[in-house]
């Protein structure tokens, strides 16, 4: 599997933001619940995906470059 192009990357961040909008502030946790589940699902990788939360634990302050969410 090949890392998402960072043009494609910010698509993907476009339209994570506009579907939180959508779904609103009391929602918007069921909803990240909900995608994470199905991206792990999709993935079909459990090592990666528990590496994936531990990475996306670190502070965005701390973190080194988006390459450290890269699959």
């Amino acid at each position: 599997m090949s890392p998402l192009p960072l043009s494609d990357l910010e698509d993907v961040y476009d339209e994570l933001a506009e579907a939180i909008d959508r779904v609103g502030p009391e929602q918007e946790p069921v909803f990240l619940a909900k995608l994470a589940l199905a991206l792990a699902h999709h993935l079909g990788d459990r090592a990666l995906v528990s590496r994936l939360i531990r990475d996306c634990e670190t502070p965005v302050q701390e973190a080194e470059s988006p390459d450290m969410l890269s699959l």
